[in-house]
């Protein structure tokens, strides 16, 4: 095994490589891949056509569990710079989802403070809130939610519905009422 320091001395060589490679066994690759599809039809049209079904959910369910110790040794094998790399991506992929769904929420609720009249250009989506109505009938907070899903679950859509859209001072001056 190659230490991180000759890697990253030798990386570009190694990608000229890897490239090179691909590039003299494009037919292999493709016959390797025909192979493969073949040889696993069940489990590729279970993840092609429906990556959420209850099927595809039970068929990670079990991988993980009869690779719980193959898995369970490569988190405590990783290494300080491995763990924090896999910690960035995460929160870089949850960010992304937040800002995207808050965007779809936003243009559902009008696109506007329904107070003020505030519109949202595609930017300022950190200034709006979503306001409960009744207060007894938030279930959650929507905006912490947004974060933990890459596709936005039907329970979301449930709470936006119960809401108008406000932007951050008139959130402010409704709830000031209350203190």
């Amino acid at each position: 095994m190659y230490s991180r320091e000759w890697y990253e001395k030798n990386k570009e060589k190694i990608a000229a490589q890897q490239k090179e490679y691909y590039q003299n066994n494009k037919e292999k690759k493709k016959l390797y891949r025909k192979q493969y599809y073949q040889n696993n039809k069940d489990k590729a049209k279970l993840w092609k056509h429906n990556n959420n079904s209850e099927e595809a959910k039970n068929y990670r369910k079990q991988y993980y569990l009869d690779n719980k110790e193959k898995w369970e040794n490569y988190k405590n094998n990783m290494t300080d710079s491995q763990k924090e790399s896999r910690l960035e991506t995460v929160r870089k992929l949850k960010k992304s989802y937040g800002h995207s769904h808050k965007s779809e929420l936003i243009a559902l609720k009008g696109n506007k403070c329904s107070i003020c009249g505030l519109e949202y250009n595609g930017k300022n989506g950190a200034i709006f809130d979503f306001h409960h109505i009744n207060p007894e009938e938030k279930d959650f907070n929507i905006t912490s939610y947004l974060r933990h899903y890459s596709k936005i679950p039907e329970r979301i859509y449930k709470e936006v519905e119960k809401c108008i859209l406000l932007c951050s001072n008139c959130h402010r001056l409704e709830h000031s009422d209350e203190y």
